[in-house]
């Protein structure tokens, strides 16, 4: 008499690889893939330093606005280009670039009080963003990465 084996045949293990491959391969293409969740996370910490440089920027055009309306109480005859086309308001405000790397790299003329002021902003993943503003109107901020695309 034969006596009654118990366990899995070959083609139910083979059939349990299959399906396991077929996980594998479906979970790896979510993680990695195309709109996958590596592909997701990196996205967002590209929008998030774009955010970052925008607001630092805009700090440091309010605080030199203040700066510029403070002492224009006392003394009309002020000009806006001495404020924003300053260095130390943006180094001050701009805490999450890379050291030393903010700048005013274009300053409107002093003369007339007029022109555009051109900031550099290099962040700490070596990131070039420029911000460009007319001293007439410091609150219309354009930014460009280092492929000039605006962002």
């Amino acid at each position: 008499m034969l006596k009654k084996q118990n366990g899995i045949t070959l083609v139910a293990l083979v059939i349990t690889i299959i399906v396991l491959l077929i996980l594998a391969g479906v979970s790896i293409s979510l993680v990695v893939g195309q709109g996958g969740i590596l592909g997701k996370a990196t996205n967002a910490v590209d929008a998030n330093e774009v955010a970052t440089v925008k607001q630092e920027i805009q700090l440091a055009v309010a605080d030199a606005q203040m700066a510029y309306y403070t002492d224009w109480t006392s003394n009309q005859g002020v000009k806006k280009s001495t404020y924003f086309g300053k260095d130390a308001f943006y180094q001050n405000n701009c805490t999450s670039a890379k050291a030393g790397t903010v700048s005013v790299t274009s300053k409107p003329n002093p003369d007339a009080d007029t022109g555009n002021v051109v900031v550099t902003y290099t962040t700490k993943s070596n990131v070039v963003y420029t911000a460009t503003f007319d001293v007439s109107n410091p609150t219309s901020i354009t930014y460009k990465d280092s492929a000039d695309k605006e962002v």
